[in-house]
């Protein structure tokens, strides 16, 4: 995806529930609480959800995929090194912090 607007853009992003992403194009790093569908979208990245996990039709995931159960229902997942190091570094998860007494944390 380098010819397109937020190439360098790599965020982490979080979804308090279920989620379902239908079309377009992502990266960075996706951490779901709670099931997710992907459906004809291009990911590039890391992708954690704590529920089932469905790559439907037209959905490709370039990096990696982590759940208790991952289902491959007309998409694909491949693993790529870069793209998951590309996620992390970005996102700033390479590095463990201490939070300040007032900052909230989450924990699944």
């Amino acid at each position: 995806m380098p010819d397109t607007p937020c190439f360098d853009l790599l965020p982490l992003v979080l979804a308090e529930g279920d989620l379902g992403v239908f079309g377009g194009e992502g990266r960075g790093a996706l951490v779901v609480q709670g099931d997710l569908r992907l459906d004809g979208i291009r990911f590039e990245g890391v992708v954690v959800a704590t529920g089932r996990t469905t790559i439907g039709p037209g959905a490709s995931v370039q990096g990696a995929v982590r759940a208790p159960v991952v289902s491959l229902d007309g998409g694909s997942v491949r693993y790529d090194r870069c793209a998951v190091n590309a996620a992390m570094l970005a996102g700033g998860l390479d590095r463990a912090f201490r939070p300040d007494a007032r900052m909230w944390v989450p924990v699944f």
